[in-house]
């Protein structure tokens, strides 16, 4: 889980660095959970994945 919490970190700082996103605007991010664990879509989806996800992208929008 600390390893995709990593990436995800460096993803989205790397993508917001490049699509030089300002303070005003609005990123929308869609994601599975099942697939951030390398299921299909719909069959393997997490509460903790999600939870992670959103703490990450919560911090790097504040």
């Amino acid at each position: 889980m600390n390893e995709i919490q990593d990436d995800l970190q460096v993803a989205v700082t790397e993508l917001i660095e490049l699509a030089n996103v300002s303070p005003e605007q609005i990123l929308v991010v869609g994601c599975s959970t099942s697939e951030v664990l390398g299921a299909h879509i719909g069959k393997g989806g997490s509460i903790e994945v999600a939870e992670m996800i959103y703490s990450v992208l919560e911090s790097l929008a504040k």
